[in-house]
This record gives C-alpha cells, structure tokens and sequence, in this order.
C-alpha cells in the first residue's frame, strides 16, 4: 500500500474533530475523481471563489468578521478536494499542524483575506500538488522526522512562515502558485539554511549575480510596489487577532515577526556555517554531549545540514543549536539572505522575471507556450537567461517545430545531457543541475508531465 493515500473528500482525517461541523454521516457521501472540470484549472485554485489578481496593489479589503473557529470551519467545507493523509505510523501534533496549515490556507486565504492564487491551465490542482508533495521522499522520510522528533529543534513556524510567503508572492507578483511552490520546494526543499555547493543560498537558493539583477528589477516603481503590496499583506497576516487564532486553534504556540522590511540592499553574511561553529560548539559543550569537543565533526556536521542533507538523530542537538544561532544572528534581520520572507518574494520577483521575459534570438522573436515558458523560466531562474535561450533554440531545431507549435511532452523527452551541455557551453555537473531543476519543478507543477520518481 502506498505510504500515503490521497482521496478526495469533504473532511481530512488528521483535523480535530472538535472543529469539523459536519455530522459523521455526511462524512464519507462523496468520492469525486480527478477527472475535473476544465474551468477548474485555469482561474481560481480553490474555493471560495475569489480573485486571483490583485484589484490594487494595496489590495486593502478589509479582512472578514469570522472568528477562527467559524474559518476553520468554513475552509474544510471548502476542501472538497484536499487530500486525506493515512500515515504508516501514528501522525505527532507537529506534523498534524503543518499538514493542516498547508491543506488548509488557501481556502482560509480566500474567506479571510478575500483573494485567492491561481493554477494555470495544464497545472496540478490542490489535490495533485499536494499528493506530489506529500508522496515525496523528502517529506516521507526526513520532513516529518525534524517534525516528529524534538531533539531537532525544528521552528515549526518557519513552515508557516515559508508557506504564507509563497501564497502572497504568488498573488502580489503574479506567478501561478504550483509553479513558485515547486520552485521553492526543488530548489531548496523550504529549508531557510540551504547553502549549495556553489553559494547559493536560502529558500531560492540566491547567488550574488542573481541579487544584482533582483537590485535591479526593483530600480522598476511597478515590481517593488507589488514587493510592497505582498510584504504589506504578510505584516498585516502575522499581526492580525484572527489569524492567530486561527494557527492556535490547530496547535502552534505564536510567536510571528512583526519587523517585516525590504531594506535597498540585501545582506549576505559568507561562511556562515563556519562563523557560527564556535557558538554552536559551547552550546553543545553546555549539554556535556560526548562529541561537543570533537570541532572536526561538528564541523562536517554543519556542512550537511546548509546542503539540506539530515543528520542522525545522536547529532540532532548540531540541528537545534544551529537554528537557534543563524536565526539570532542572520535569519532573524529583515534583508537578510537567510530571512524567510525576504528570501521568497525577492525569488519570486526574479523569477517572475524571467516568466516574462521576451525569448529573442537576433531579430526573431519567440513565443513558446505558456507550459513551456514556464520550464524556460525555470532554467534561466538556475543557469541565466542566455544559457535557457540557447538551449530553446538547440532543441527547437531538433525537434523541427516552429517555437509556438513546441509541446511541453517533446521538450522534455528532448531535454538531454548531451544537449544542455551543449547549450550551457559548461559541464556535466551544470548540465545535469539544470535538468534536474527544471524536470523537478515540470514534474511537481505540471499535470502533463508525468513524474519519473517521487523521492525528491
């Protein structure tokens, strides 16, 4: 039996049935299959109906009257097509939170705040998205482990943090929710500390030449007034009575920030693992763990964890202390690269960019599909605009197809080693980067790419 079951219906298991309003015998009347209507996918990605465009920038419709009983009512009865969760093991109170929390704020989005984001035509709907996402090795086997046990001090509420800034990004700046979630899940798998090989680091894994251009994207009054709008939202989200509320109720103690800013200039602390060792190390000292002296192990320890790789649960203390240190000192300053929200939307605003950008070569003027475009904007979002461009031409002269006549399905079975290699003028190891970036988030957002596995 597969580690997770998704079935569409009016109620989610994990949800404390003191806060469902419907009787048990209503429970289980309606089983809709994923065959869905066509309007479903383009437009509005849940229920309410709601706008999924800003009406103004400011967007200030004041938010509703209902108490966060009333919404967290009113949003499960909205779920009609939110995945059930059956775990193997019995499911902790933390993993019941986030579960809820991701299942559950878009409907509470659109009820409370009035507006709601969007999937584009040929994308997953909720339950699709969610069943990738929830299917996923990452979430199977390392997610709900840091979760479930407390030794790794896990912040449970940087995933509602990371989860409410993608939402406000993808409103404000215009992006299709399951595009920019899986961006953010295959680039960083929503860890705030990820540092790649090459430096990138954060949530959108930033490198500096992608800071200058976001720099530059916000020299445009229009992009950082939508910067403004989705960081106004979020001040307004984490300091509002009810959404409080609304995260008590499913069990989170609340502690959000209320000094969200997007200072001109974004800070970029290097070598932070390294910087934050000797800190680390007298905390670990502190506790008289066995491997507290050993500096060489602690060492490497933090060098798994910014590549977003897990550590045993014997080092798990490395995991907590770690949190506590890079959040006192880097990822609690607003502007910062490790800060949760500023992280996501000066992404999402790069990767809007690319989203929109012209495809030219010389005087010739592309214009793929919108499926397509959506790939190519994720292989500029990793290796820049020029190496997705040489490689659109590189497979449409294989392929044989006027640019606009390309399917997503042939420019994936045409997206080889060989020939991004080729296209990136670069090595194997960019090569494969970029496809395994743009495949992943294909395969994540898109509901015509079949995933070839689903232990990412």
């Amino acid at each position: 039996m597969s580690r997770i079951l998704m079935v569409s219906a009016l109620v989610i298991l994990l949800w404390p049935q003191s806060l469902l309003s419907l009787k048990n015998s209503q429970l289980f009347d309606y089983f809709p299959i994923y065959q869905l209507p066509e309007q479903y996918f383009s437009g509005n990605f849940g229920l309410p109906e709601r706008p999924s465009r800003p009406l103004s920038l400011e967007h200030s419709q004041q938010p509703s009257a209902y108490t966060p009983t009333r919404l967290l009512n009113l949003a499960r009865q909205s779920s009609s097509l939110t995945p059930i969760l059956l775990l193997d093991q019995p499911t902790k109170p933390t993993v019941e939170r986030f579960a809820n929390y991701l299942l559950l704020q878009e409907s509470l989005a659109r009820w409370h705040y009035h507006w709601g984001t969007e999937a584009l035509l040929g994308q997953r709907n909720q339950t699709q998205l969610y069943d990738y996402f929830l299917s996923s090795y990452w979430f199977q086997e390392n997610l709900q482990r840091f979760l479930a046990q407390s030794e790794y001090g896990f912040p449970e509420l940087s995933l509602v943090r990371t989860l409410s800034a993608i939402q406000a990004s993808a409103f404000f700046l215009e992006v299709s929710y399951p595009t920019i979630f899986c961006l953010f899940f295959k680039e960083s798998r929503l860890d705030y500390k990820a540092v790649s090989a090459s430096g990138a680091r954060g949530l959108g894994q930033l490198t500096g030449i992608a800071i200058k251009q976001i720099e530059l994207l916000r020299e445009d009054t229009e992009e950082q007034n939508r910067l403004n709008a989705a960081l106004h939202h979020l001040q307004q989200r984490y300091a509002d009575p009810t959404w409080q509320g609304i995260l008590t109720e499913l069990g989170y103690q609340v502690q959000l920030p209320q000094n969200l800013s997007l200072p001109p200039k974004m800070v970029v602390p290097t070598r932070s693992a390294s910087l934050l060792l000797p800190e680390v190390q007298k905390r670990l000292k502190e506790e008289q763990l066995p491997y507290a002296s050993k500096t060489s192990q602690i060492r490497r320890r933090l060098n798994r964890l910014r590549q977003g790789r897990p550590l045993s649960l014997i080092y798990a203390p490395i995991h907590a202390h770690y949190v506590l240190a890079l959040e006192e000192n880097y990822a609690g300053e607003p502007g910062n690269i490790f800060h949760i929200e500023t992280n996501i939307l000066l992404s999402t605003l790069l990767f809007r960019h690319y989203l929109q950008s012209e495809w030219r070569y010389g005087e010739s003027v592309w214009k793929p599909r919108p499926e397509v475009q959506r790939v190519l904007a994720v292989a500029a979002y990793n290796q820049g605009q020029s190496s997705a461009r040489n490689l659109f031409r590189l497979l449409q002269k294989e392929i044989g197809k006027k640019p606009e006549e390309i399917t997503l399905k042939e420019f994936v079975e045409h997206l080889t080693p060989q020939k991004v290699q080729q296209a990136l003028k670069g090595s194997k190891a960019q090569a494969r980067e970029l496809i395994d970036h743009a495949l992943n988030v294909a395969e994540c957002a898109e509901s015509s790419v079949a995933p070839s596995i689903k232990d990412s």
